[in-house]
């Protein structure tokens, strides 16, 4: 039934559901761990790559490729930035460019972060200020000072964020060769 199921969460709103990014299907499924019914949320004409969730309102969001999308009522999907084309672009959303976007974190309904592979980055997508940045962090362990990626200074790193999770108030962000933690962090100016 699935084929390639890239990413899984624990739905907020139903915690007895979990969600699956079926990449081959290229559907977005649910599953009840109990019964282990599984069921189509949404069939489209692109992969999901990964996906989040808005812990206060359930709204879901999901990346494919160089897009990040929004899942609206459930059912209808709408873009909110990227292009099919693999880039580097901060600034206003929708005509911002990523190369390879790996994971996603939603910190609140308008606000995520995105694992940019392809350009080393983080990328923070702001909707209510209509803007994508990249981001400067200070790691433990890693640079005394605030360090753009990709991390020279860091032995365990080479390149590419692949996976985040947040825990409390710290990231962890997850490269070719380490994890990686931060609980600071500033726009490029």
């Amino acid at each position: 039934m699935f084929e390639y199921p890239k990413s899984i969460i624990k739905d907020v709103k139903k915690p007895e559901q979990l969600i699956v990014a079926d990449t081959g299907n290229k559907a977005l499924r649910s599953v009840d761990v109990k019964t282990r019914v599984v069921s189509t949320l949404i069939k489209s004409d692109f992969s999901f790559a990964g996906i989040s969730q808005d812990e206060q309102s359930g709204d879901v969001f999901i990346i494919s490729n160089q897009i990040l999308r929004y899942i609206y009522q459930n059912k209808m999907v709408q873009h909110l930035t990227g292009s099919n084309m693999a880039g580097y672009w901060d600034g206003a959303l929708p005509h911002c460019f990523f190369d390879g976007i790996g994971d996603i974190i939603t910190l609140d309904q308008t606000t995520h972060l995105l694992a940019d592979q392809g350009n080393d980055r983080i990328r923070l997508v702001e909707r209510e200020k209509n803007a994508t940045s990249t981001l400067v962090f200070q790691f433990e362990g890693c640079a005394s000072e605030p360090t753009e990626l990709p991390f020279q200074s860091c032995q365990a790193l080479s390149s590419s964020p692949y996976s985040m999770l947040k825990v409390n108030r710290t990231l962890f962000i997850g490269y070719n060769q380490g994890i990686i933690s931060s609980k600071s962090f500033r726009v490029v100016e």
